[in-house]
């Protein structure tokens, strides 16, 4: 088949540019499971949509491709351009104008004189010479009402047809579309309502850009459409695992990391997904009934350090003690902006506790250990969270010699 730079499908372009850009740095070698021409197919896809900022680092023997940008001059998330590259035929091309033509002058005009008009009018006629029929007319307006393109109505037997109106000015919101579509999930439907502004200004720029999800908000588009119709889900992982049936229940996204995470349940246990892990998303029947209520789910949020969440039923008490010069005002206010589910109270006039329970004390060890040369004690009931944490130190003591 010859080589289109147009797509129908996002999956496998996806696929490849996790490869390229997040998993990073691959040559052709480390491709194995891939055919060389396919392969080279999706390379040359990708360079030509990202070519501004891809890059390549070459040794004696190979060439390894990855993105290299400066997330202070871009005007958007780059990652977008990948969105606007469904392929679509000569006939879809003709009836998208020419029926958007026939409805602009703000008339309604029902399905056979809406085609009438079209194929006496127009020169709707593809490659082949084929002139579209009504059921090919009715299906493109069925797909553009449920776009939200067009407007339909019941008039006595006949259905009609009209443009539908617009009754947002968006111009007054352009800044916080703008700042929407670079921060927010599902950023990509401001870009594009940002290309109706058709503005030049772009005021903002980002010090930390978490640019990749982008590859996954058309996961993240069925995984809401599934939580807004209370319908469960099955997931398919990229490394070929699969999930049983899966009840949605929350998207969240990581302020540390910039990632994304579905949290659902399976029978009767709460688990969170990465989003950047799920290959495909398939949507099963609806549910009356969540396996557990609102309240149960904020609660075990509401003792969650990270996303691992350990053994859900069982809780574990977490104090520790800091001490904080008066100078060191800094250390303090961290302690208050990071401390999560955890609460902080002053002891003395330079000590602190930091107090906490949570299902997996573990994920915490991380954020203690930027703490190290001020906290004096560390105490948990979890079996296994004092000595890990004494063993990084003597792990640190020995590396650098003391």
């Amino acid at each position: 088949m010859a080589y289109k730079e147009l797509i129908k499908s996002l999956a496998p372009v996806r696929s490849y540019a996790k490869d390229f850009f997040v998993y990073g740095f691959k040559s052709r070698t480390d491709f194995r499971q891939k055919s060389p021409r396919s392969y080279d197919n999706e390379k040359r896809r990708l360079e030509s949509w990202l070519s501004p900022y891809m890059t390549f680092q070459q040794d004696s023997r190979k060439k390894n491709m990855f993105l290299s940008m400066d997330c202070r001059t871009l005007a958007h998330n780059p990652l977008y351009r990948l969105f606007e590259t469904k392929s679509f035929t000569t006939m879809d091309l003709l009836l998208h104008f020419f029926l958007l033509d026939i409805l602009s002058d703000e008339e309604s005009l029902p399905l056979p004189e809406l085609w009438n008009r079209l194929v006496t009018q127009y020169p709707v006629v593809d490659k082949a010479g084929n002139i579209p029929d009504e059921s090919t007319v009715r299906k493109k307006c069925k797909e553009y009402t449920e776009l939200g393109f067009l407007n339909k109505e019941k008039r006595g037997r006949h259905v009609v047809y009209s443009m539908a109106k617009d009754p947002i000015d968006l111009s007054a919101w352009e800044l916080p579309i703008l700042f929407g579509s670079e921060v927010c999930p599902l950023g990509v439907l401001g870009f594009f309502m940002l290309q109706r502004l058709r503005g030049n200004s772009f005021p903002l720029s980002f010090k930390h850009h978490y640019i990749f999800g982008a590859l996954d908000m058309e996961i993240m588009d069925t995984v809401l459409q599934s939580i807004r119709e209370k319908r469960k889900i099955r997931l398919k992982m990229f490394s070929g695992a699969e999930t049983g049936a899966v009840y949605p229940w929350k998207l969240c996204v990581s302020t540390q990391s910039g990632r994304q995470y579905l949290l659902g349940v399976i029978h009767h246990r709460p688990l969170f997904f990465r989003l950047d892990h799920i290959a495909s998303v398939q949507m099963e029947s609806g549910y009356e009934t969540f396996p557990l209520t609102d309240l149960q789910m904020q609660d075990i949020l509401s003792h969650l350090w990270g996303t691992s969440g350990g053994k859900i039923h069982q809780l574990y008490h977490v104090e520790v003690y800091f001490q904080v010069n008066p100078q060191e005002k800094f250390i303090l206010q961290r302690l208050e902006r990071e401390k999560r589910c955890g609460t902080v109270t002053r002891e003395g006039p330079e000590l602190y506790k930091y107090e906490v329970q949570v299902y997996d004390p573990l994920e915490m060890i991380p954020w203690f250990r930027t703490f190290i040369g001020r906290i004096v004690s560390l105490h948990s009931d979890h079996p296994r969270l004092e000595k890990r944490f004494q063993a990084d130190l003597e792990a640190l003591f020995q590396l650098y010699g003391q």
